[in-house]
């Protein structure tokens, strides 16, 4: 009986088999009744550019939250390329008490090292001269962008150089920037500070860069091709405990207080500070108190192309990409869009009706095998922007601000990453073509001309001391210390007070010291997260070179001239109710 079930089962699975193998799929049944609206066209097409320029990017703005940039490179392509950074020295604590008859005995300045670029690895520890100056103006709101220029201003014109600040002392790359002020400076600050409080100013940055406007940092320019840009943290390092770990700068005196004296002291200053403590209290946008936001103001100075000086040069066989405020490509919005107008009038297009799905730009460059230990000087990312310029109405001054162009919230999107496979950058600007066929015309265009700005991987650390449970077990034995130091031995144990706490008490020292190693203890159990995140990079020493609109292949059996060339590659759709 249970054999005949078994076949009996077979056989019907066998016949539903057949039946579905003869079920045809007709992918087209009901075609006929979606609404001829809802049916589209569509097309690809490629726009070869050739309308490219390349331009200076020194509308960027100058001002920095982490890095201190100096150095000095020079090359047969650029010319001489500098970096200098301005700042001020905030005190750690405005209600500094200086005594009496305080006299300077040293001011000490560090900054760690952040990371190196150079032209060259030999040139990765070459002696470099450092000089620093005082500033004679505050930087204030003139002065805006990374050449050190603005419309009402000139950062050179603020620069007091007829006496250095500091002896002239070389640097050679390995370590902190670490020198000491002229004794005469620190007298300087502490005459400024004590004038401050006496006319009761300490309470706000507005008021003390007026009397001490900050120091502006350099090395020499290069003589001979060759050179470095030297980067350094310009946030202070300060643990959860309140220790400052670096960054700072320390400026120590000697000063008779009551009758004590006279003895050695030190105040400590942050750089860059945007008010009078390292810390500022809760506010509506943070939650918790945060850390003062820092700047420097760093300056790049580009250099000329040899052959050929000027900004709004014409791109030929070639394009470049300097970094910092130098030129770049800059991609004109007439010309995609008189491109596209005439693509659309051949196929008899109404533009108003074209919804662009994928819009990609492609710069090529032609791999040179043998200058691959050079390809670093590509940076890591073009990202496309475009330049917008806005006039204050109160002061007449026109500000510059760039906007990218990728949507940063589609990952699939292309932001512009080096495709060292391809040998060719192609950030996505999709959205942007759509507006450039709506919105652009004779007189607006430039607004949406595409700049082509450097970023780079930047790592990004972070401190937090909440997630060891170490941590807590040090916390708890910085309480167990305190009250052992309360109690006397009558807590935690008869010894343990004892050995604990006795001594301590009997030569006056109190719970103090105790207590501050417990605490240093839970704050050196704090973890490290490092992230990488892309930034833009006005820092670095960038030598690309990008194939121009009128690239030429190599060999005859290489790719051909067509894809050796920038161009816009397009995917549109029209509604077959479209107007033609």
């Amino acid at each position: 009986m249970q054999l005949k079930f078994i076949h009996l089962a077979a056989g019907l699975v066998a016949g539903l088999g057949c039946m579905l193998s003869c079920v045809e799929i007709n992918e087209e049944l009901g075609k006929e009744y979606i609404p001829t609206r809802h049916l589209y066209d569509v097309h690809t097409d490629t726009i070869y550019l050739k309308d490219i320029r390349m331009k200076r990017t020194d509308k960027l703005s100058g001002y920095s939250t982490s890095r201190i940039t100096i150095g000095s490179v020079r090359d047969e392509v650029f010319g001489l390329t500098t970096r200098g950074s301005a700042f001020t020295l905030i005190p750690v604590d405005p209600d500094m008490d200086f005594g009496k008859d305080p006299v300077c005995t040293q001011f000490h300045f560090s900054a760690v090292r952040d990371t190196l670029s150079w032209p060259d690895e030999s040139q990765a520890n070459i002696i470099q001269n450092v000089n620093v100056y005082r500033l004679s103006q505050e930087l204030g709101e003139d002065v805006l962008y990374i050449d050190g220029n603005g419309d009402n201003g000139d950062i050179e014109s603020k620069i007091d150089r007829t006496e250095r600040v500091a002896p002239v002392f070389s640097y050679f790359g390995q370590d902190s920037l670490s020198f000491n002020f002229n004794t005469e400076f620190g007298d300087e600050y502490i005459k400024g500070i004590q004038q401050l409080q006496a006319e009761d100013k300490m309470d706000s940055v507005s008021n003390y860069v007026k009397v001490l406007p900050g120091i502006y940092i350099e090395t020499d320019e290069q003589v001979s091709d060759g050179g470095r840009i030297n980067m350094f943290d310009l946030a202070i390092q300060v643990t959860d405990s309140y220790y400052i770990g670096g960054n700072y700068a320390e400026l120590k005196f000697k000063a008779t207080y009551d009758d004590r004296g006279p003895v050695d002291t030190s105040f400590l200053f942050f750089f860059g500070a945007q008010a009078m403590s390292v810390y500022q209290q809760a506010t509506s946008s943070y939650s918790t108190p945060s850390q003062t936001p820092q700047y420097a103001f760093n300056i790049a100075k580009a250099g000329e192309i040899k052959d050929a000086s000027g900004d709004g040069l014409p791109a030929t066989q070639e394009m470049y990409i300097e970094g910092g405020s130098g030129i770049k490509p800059v991609i004109s919005a007439k010309e995609i869009k008189d491109s596209l107008d005439d693509i659309f009038g051949r196929q008899g297009i109404n533009p108003d009706g074209v919804i662009v799905h994928k819009a990609t730009v492609v710069l090529p460059y032609k791999f040179n095998v043998e200058e691959y230990e050079s390809m670093y000087l590509y940076p890591d990312r073009l990202s496309p922007t475009c330049r917008r310029a806005t006039t204050d109405e109160e002061t007449g001054e026109t500000i510059y601000s760039f906007a990218g162009l990728t949507d940063s919230s589609v990952e699939s999107e292309n932001k512009g990453d080096i495709n060292r496979s391809m040998n060719w950058y192609a950030p996505d600007i999709s959205h942007h073509v759509q507006e450039i066929l709506r919105r652009v015309d004779d007189e607006n265009s430039e607004d949406y001309d595409i700049w082509m700005l450097t970023m780079a991987n930047e790592v990004v650390q972070s401190e937090s001391s909440d997630n060891s449970s170490l941590s807590d077990y040090y916390a708890n034995l910085a309480y167990y210390d305190y009250y052992n130091s309360l109690y006397n031995y009558g807590y935690g144990g008869y010894y343990g007070g004892y050995y604990g706490n006795y001594y301590d008490s009997y030569y006056g020292m109190s719970n103090y010291y105790n207590y501050m190693l417990a605490a240093q203890y839970a704050s050196s159990q704090s973890t490290s997260q490092t992230t990488v995140s892309m930034q833009l990079d006005k820092d670095r020493y960038y030598r690309a070179t990008l194939n121009g609109p009128e690239a030429t292949a190599d060999a005859a059996d290489g790719p051909g001239e067509e894809f050796l060339r920038p161009r816009l590659t397009i995917t549109y759709s029209v509604s077959k109710m479209a107007d033609r």
